[in-house]
């Protein structure tokens, strides 16, 4: 407790933010992570985050062992970790219950509840139907019972809206901060002669086909130049790599499946620039990660990424191949247009902050307490 009253008690959700069998960080594991950082420095209410074994020390190092509820819990039952809220929320009786990136438990909790949403794939792409199905379900759930749902983008919210007829005066913008790498380490970087793009295979809907195409087209006029795909998969060994082959670039893409953020942090320092012509986003953290470190985007103009982009990237169609190459060509002939472009990233990277965002759900907060 600080100052003359106690403080609202806020549980946070960070549990299920792994997966596979190495138990690697997910997208909304640094989403929960970074925003938990800065919400904990706030005065005004007592942050405690709700842990598994799987998030427990990185949250024990950046939250404080003092604020994490910790529980036996590793891999991703979905019965066992909505049962492990509602025995914290009972123990605790927190003020309000926050799961920032997913839905509420279908359990009754004995407070004021928030969920977030990240995107609806699961209703735009392929999905199997169990998930489908589940996901769909407890979204209707959280969009009824909570008292409020945050959303990544004005895109999702627009989706939630559509898709899950969720009552617009329910519904919370919040963006993501800018990821801050850490320092880069050029071991993957120093594998990789002569200069290279950089973009991401991790998931179908990245669209790394395109990237692909674009590069083959792109050597006819710069030979020199590569092509980094990140990711790990059966659809990286089964379709991509002998795409690769079939193009006549196999020799020119390089694989290093999963890097460490610091791994990363090099590649992006040293790119031509980041491919990133997904399909579909309900955010696109990587734009930003890019841009904050001096590496020019090529983009999407659908879904998520005009609003995250703005003006410091070079908007395409997903189908674009054309698109694509012109853009790479101008990056990479036109020394003054990179620089500016570079310049317009770091602008706008620097608008999206977890710092913000903290203060936005604090606001949310406030609204909910009546405070």
């Amino acid at each position: 407790m600080r100052g003359k009253f106690p403080q609202p008690v806020i549980l946070v959700n960070a549990l299920k933010l792994h997966e596979g069998a190495l138990r690697s960080p997910t997208g909304n594991f640094h989403h929960v992570l970074y925003l938990a950082e800065e919400l904990v420095k706030l005065d005004e209410f007592d942050v405690r985050l709700l842990v598994d074994l799987d998030s427990y020390q990185p949250f024990a190092e950046r939250v404080g062992e003092q604020n994490l509820i910790t529980t036996a819990l590793r891999g991703n039952s979905i019965l066992a970790a909505d049962y492990a809220v509602w025995r914290a929320v009972r123990k605790l009786r927190p003020a309000i219950y926050h799961r920032p990136t997913g839905q509420i438990p279908f359990f009754p909790l004995s407070c004021r509840t928030v969920g977030g949403v990240a995107d609806l794939n699961f209703i735009s792409l392929p999905c199997a139907l169990p998930k489908r199905l589940y996901k769909e379900a407890s979204y209707r759930w959280t969009i009824r019972h909570a008292d409020r749902v945050v959303c990544v983008s004005n895109f999702t919210r627009q989706d939630v809206i559509s898709r899950l007829r969720c009552p617009v005066e329910k519904l919370r913008v919040v963006y993501h901060g800018a990821n801050q790498l850490p320092a880069p380490d050029w071991a993957v970087h120093d594998r990789i002669p002569g200069s290279y793009w950089i973009a991401f295979a991790h998931q179908q809907h990245k669209n790394a086909e395109l990237c692909l195409q674009a590069l083959a087209d792109h050597r006819r006029i710069n030979v020199a130049s590569a092509l980094v795909l990140i990711g790990e998969n059966s659809y990286i060994e089964k379709k991509l790599k002998p795409l690769a082959q079939t193009l006549g670039v196999g020799k020119a893409v390089y694989f290093p499946g999963r890097v460490t953020a610091a791994e990363l942090s090099g590649l992006y320092h040293k790119a031509l620039g980041l491919l990133f012509p997904t399909r579909f986003e309900g955010f696109g953290l990587p734009v930003l990660e890019a841009m904050q470190v001096g590496c020019p985007v090529i983009c999407s103009n659908v879904c998520s990424l005009p609003e995250v982009a703005g003006d410091a990237a070079i908007l395409v169609s997903p189908n674009d191949l054309s698109g694509m190459e012109v853009a790479m060509q101008k990056i990479i002939t036109s020394l003054s247009f990179r620089e500016s472009l570079i310049k317009a990233g770091f602008a706008q990277a620097a608008r999206f902050s977890w710092v913000k965002a903290a203060k936005e759900t604090a606001d949310i907060y406030r609204e909910i307490l009546k405070i």
